[in-house]
């Protein structure tokens, strides 16, 4: 494994799958880039944050505002607002579940 150094964090050279080193019980590193999911697919993604509107585009969620989506997080599902940043390095994001919206939600 292949490691540089930025602003003081050592950096893998690698794709890190977050739902592995949950599983293991790691603490996710700053890497090259990372394998998240998002419901059934896997998406390889190269920065160690996004936001829940951007989650949404990259699993094809459009428009975004017709979705919910929740991040789980040591099993549990929390909702992410679609400005809300997501750090994949966040102990316990495991992957992320989404939803279409419904009358429930307040808006369709």
């Amino acid at each position: 494994m292949e490691a540089t150094e930025h602003d003081g964090e050592i950096v893998i050279d690698e794709v890190v799958d977050i739902e592995v080193y949950v599983r293991e019980q790691k603490t996710v590193p700053l890497a090259r880039a990372y394998r998240i999911r998002i419901d059934k697919p896997y998406y390889v993604v190269e920065v160690p944050k996004m936001t829940g509107r951007q989650i949404l585009e990259l699993a094809g969620k459009n428009p975004p505002e017709d979705y919910v989506l929740r991040q789980i997080i040591h099993g549990q599902p929390v909702k992410v607002e679609h400005n809300a940043v997501v750090d994949f390095r966040t102990p316990g994001v495991e992957k992320f579940k989404t939803m279409l919206k419904t009358a429930q939600d307040g808006t369709l």
